[in-house]
């Protein structure tokens, strides 16, 4: 199992997901930026169409970011919105809060939760080619889990299974927050879930559980036999061409420059 895939994993909730995603890099007809607070919105017009963006969605939209910004504490920000009219991006605050270099549309940034697409589309994947089944129960890979032999695979991985989530657990929080750069492996955290689980039983209530998707990517990694970075490179990745968008390996867990 590849071990950089906990940085992903413990994404969910604390926005520290192992891929990077390039930042937006139109080129297109850019019109000059508009000053807002250590940072700038942008809006370019899409080439083949006549009508861009009105200057009132554009002002909305550079007031709605600007508002929500405000609200969410973080220290610099990348928006965008695509339109068949245009496209608008917004950029605020900074990308490193020592030297104040403001935070940039090309920046490369972790992507989080979005790989639980990639991870679930896999899945699709895996019972197209005949490796398992959604109706596939947790309990016939992986030993232990609190009704496992009851939980289906599509349970978990549209979060109606009831495996509680590693992330809510308190003693998770303090010793993450106490060593940001640990390299936890998916049995440890998916451990910690089982522990705190059931929070209900399978397929009666919605419960967003990071545990869910560790555990299918344990799954996938068990059907394929293949590292779930590989999977996500040859069957997400490259067939979407997605060239901005990486999977670091074992030895090196670095974002790619520019990165906040």
């Amino acid at each position: 199992m590849n071990r950089r895939l906990m940085l992903l994993l413990v994404g969910a909730a604390f926005v520290m997901g192992v891929l990077s995603l390039g930042g937006c890099g139109n080129k297109e007809e850019s019109a000059s930026p508009t000053s807002s607070e250590g940072g700038s919105s942008t809006t370019t017009q899409q080439q083949g169409h006549k009508l861009g963006m009105t200057p009132d969605t554009k002002a909305a939209l550079d007031a709605a970011f600007k508002k929500s910004f405000k609200e969410s504490g973080a220290p610099g920000a990348v928006a965008a919105v695509h339109t068949p009219e245009g496209t608008w991006v917004g950029t605020l605050g900074v990308a490193d809060r020592v030297s104040k270099e403001p935070m940039q549309a090309d920046m490369h940034q972790r992507i989080g939760s979005v790989t639980k697409t990639f991870t679930v589309t896999l899945l699709l994947q895996a019972q197209a080619d005949g490796l398992l089944s959604l109706d596939d129960t947790i309990g016939q890979y992986v030993k232990g889990v609190p009704n496992g032999d009851k939980i289906t695979l599509r349970q978990m991985a549209n979060m109606t299974s009831g495996i509680a989530s590693y992330t809510f657990n308190t003693k998770f929080q303090n010793e993450l927050l106490s060593d940001p750069e640990r390299v936890w492996k998916p049995e440890e955290v998916a451990q910690i879930g089982i522990e705190d689980s059931p929070a209900f039983d399978p397929g009666t209530e919605f419960q967003y559980s990071n545990t869910n998707t560790v555990l299918l990517g344990l799954v996938l990694e068990k059907v394929t036999g293949e590292p779930i970075g590989n999977l996500y490179r040859k069957q997400v990745i490259e067939p979407l061409g997605l060239k901005n968008t990486s999977f670091p390996d074992q030895a090196d867990s670095s974002i790619p420059e520019p990165h906040a």
